[in-house]
This record gives structure tokens, sequence and C-alpha cells, in this order.
């Protein structure tokens, strides 16, 4: 509900509104570290990525979501098989929570809090997890967590994804689980 200034109505009124479900963008990016930087409304990808780093980072409220496509494993639109053989699904493009996806990339000594989704959701090959706190993520009670190790159904068998590496993590108030590894059939 949108009220407008006095003097004004919906018809004369120009609204001008932004949907930013990104604030850090890395996607088919290599060698970019990101530093000691704090955001609010927003999550990250690293979908395709090589050797970044997220370091030092304060992110809030990065996802927020009041319904799913699929309640049990987070798709929150487009779910479909096809949808998610074409890298279109919101798992992997950082709206469920930070991506960490592509290859050898990291997220360490950062605060994660509130995500209606996954506070990190791991999808690609040798991603690092290190000395992070993970909070209040996972309220909308589907089956990604505070941290989630995920291949996605449908991943060709011959693609290459696991080999993670969790360390010294904190992981607290989340939906389900603070921590789930899965692999669900596709």
């Amino acid at each position: 509900l949108m009220i407008p200034p006095e003097g004004e109505t919906a018809e004369s009124l120009i609204v001008e509104m932004k949907k930013r479900q990104l604030t850090v963008d890395l996607e088919d990016r290599k060698f970019i570290r990101v530093e000691g930087i704090n955001t609010i409304g927003g999550s990250a990808n690293l979908k395709n990525s090589e050797m970044c780093i997220l370091n030092r980072m304060n992110m809030k409220y990065i996802s927020h979501f009041t319904w799913c496509d699929d309640w049990r494993e987070g798709y929150i639109s487009g779910y479909s098989p096809d949808n998610v053989k074409a890298g279109k699904s919101t798992l992997i493009n950082g709206e469920v929570g930070i991506h960490i996806g592509g290859r050898d990339n990291k997220i360490m000594n950062s605060v994660i809090d509130h995500s209606a989704g996954a506070g990190v959701i791991s999808t690609g090959l040798y991603g690092y997890i290190e000395n992070n706190i993970v909070s209040n993520c996972g309220y909308m009670g589907n089956y990604v967590s505070g941290i989630t190790l995920y291949r996605e159904g449908s991943t060709p068998p011959e693609s290459l994804c696991g080999g993670d590496a969790v360390f010294n993590n904190t992981v607290y108030n989340c939906g389900r689980n603070c921590f789930v590894v899965q692999s669900p059939e596709g």
C-alpha cells in the first residue's frame, strides 16, 4: 500500500522502484578479492567464478521472500528441471543466499545475518568457508540452511563439484538446519 503525498494522485505520481538481489556480483569473474565491505539488503553471487575471495564482509538481510516454487529445496522462482539445467535456478544465482560456485572460491572472516534462505550455499568445486558467523538464516523453513553444500539434482555426473573445506564457523538461529550437505535426485 502506498499513500501518495497530499495533492497527488496515483495517476499523476511517478514512482520509481528497484529490485536488487545482489550487492556483490562476481559471476564469471576470476581472481577478485572483495574485503571489508558492509552491505544491507542484498547477497553475493560467485557463479562460474574462479579464485575469488570475500573477506571480512558484514552482510545483513541478504535475502527475503515469503513464497517458494519448491518448499523443500528453496527455489524461489522459475523452478523447473529445464531452468535448473540452464543455470537459471534461484539457488545458483545468489538470490537464496550467498552463492559460492565456480572453482576455488572463498568466504572467510565474515558476518552473515538474516536470510530467508541460506546464509552461504556452495555448489562449486573446492569452495572454502572459514571463520564466519552465520545467523538468523533459513527462516522460510526449507532445507537450505546457514551453510549448505549442495549439488543440484540435474547437474551432469561429469560436472565437477564438491571438495569443499568448512572450518571454524559459528552458525546459529537457523530454520531447519545450521549445516547441511545435500545432493537431491534430479
